[in-house]
């Protein structure tokens, strides 16, 4: 069954012209392009296949395999998000990010996504949430900001054409994501015929400055959210105090994102992924107790806000 076409956004009519072309060259690669509710087993396939997140595809016969439940119709066929990604990047990017010096040497460092766990009860908790976090994060900083952190930050353009912006199903949240994640390193999952392993694959898209300036962004909110008690924090969703939730919710505006409110009343944190805050709860959950974790790292916020300052007030002008 055909996916319904998504609701194109404030994409120009060139750009749509040139994901559907990207997308025709991309199919035409293929003996045969097909969408399947369940993925066959891999250990029975009689050639080596690439296991992508959103789909797979054979080395021999060169079939591709879509994952009904992650594709996306824009009106000219079946795709995934990371194609979308792929195509709305090469067309408005179509240069490697370069970064030489210092600049290279800061972006080499490893940073990830602020962590934060302290299990146990709230009688009266919250969970508060940034909404569209990091397609909001792109979006205010550009897609190919370069950053120093304390010496300077040459904002980018914004990625508020991108085609499912205005598409409110689960899988579109994933591709708007995709646009930060999609500038990381990644190796490929490769099925030989025999073992799995893990492949290097070219990206033309890699860009870490853009996921720098996005991680400090989350951890200068994580920090304000910790000395609010939070006893809960993973990436963009905090668990703390409601008498608390103003005061956090007033910093996240500050930079020009939207907060939500998923639950409200006693709270019960066992751990990552696991937990339920008044009537909300996670899919899983489990009377296991995980151990108190902390990875919430210094970041110059006040310094960001100050040369964020006309895109913040920007935002909050002409809000989303």
């Amino acid at each position: 069954m055909m996916p319904t076409k998504t609701s194109i956004c404030s994409g120009s009519p060139v750009l749509i012209e040139y994901m559907e072309q990207a997308y025709n060259e991309r199919n035409s690669s293929y003996s045969r392009v097909s969408v399947l509710a369940r993925m066959p087993d891999y250990h029975t396939l009689p050639e080596p296949v690439w296991l992508g997140h959103f789909s797979w595809s054979t080395v021999k016969t060169k079939e591709r395999w879509l994952k009904a439940n992650t594709v996306v119709n824009m009106g000219f066929g079946a795709q995934t998000p990371g194609d979308v990604v792929r195509d709305y990047l090469d067309f408005h990017f179509p240069t490697k990010q370069r970064a030489y010096g210092e600049e290279a040497d800061f972006y080499r460092t490893k940073v990830s996504t602020p962590l934060y766990l302290r299990p146990g009860i709230l009688v009266d908790g919250i969970y508060v949430d940034i909404k569209s976090a990091y397609f909001s994060l792109v979006n205010l900083v550009g897609w190919n900001v370069r950053y120093k952190p304390g010496s300077w930050i040459s904002p980018g353009r914004p990625c508020t054409d991108f085609p499912l912006a205005n598409d409110t199903r689960r899988i579109a949240k994933s591709a708007r994501a995709c646009l930060v994640s999609f500038g990381l390193h990644r190796k490929s999952t490769f099925w030989n015929g025999s073992k799995i392993c893990e492949r290097n694959t070219r990206n033309n898209h890699v860009n870490y400055g853009l996921w720098h300036v996005c991680q400090d962004i989350l951890h200068a909110i994580a920090t304000v959210a910790k000395s609010l008690d939070a006893v809960y924090i993973h990436t963009d969703g905090y668990i703390l105090p409601a008498g608390n939730a103003e005061i956090l919710e007033d910093y996240i505006r500050s930079w020009g994102l939207r907060s939500g409110r998923k639950g409200q009343g006693p709270a019960l944190v066992f751990g990552f992924g696991n937990f339920r805050v008044g009537n909300h709860e996670t899919k899983r959950l489990r009377p296991i107790v995980g151990k108190p974790y902390t990875y919430v790292k210094n970041a110059p916020g006040t310094w960001l806000q100050s040369q964020l300052k006309r895109r913040i007030e920007n935002v909050l002008r002409n809000p989303c």
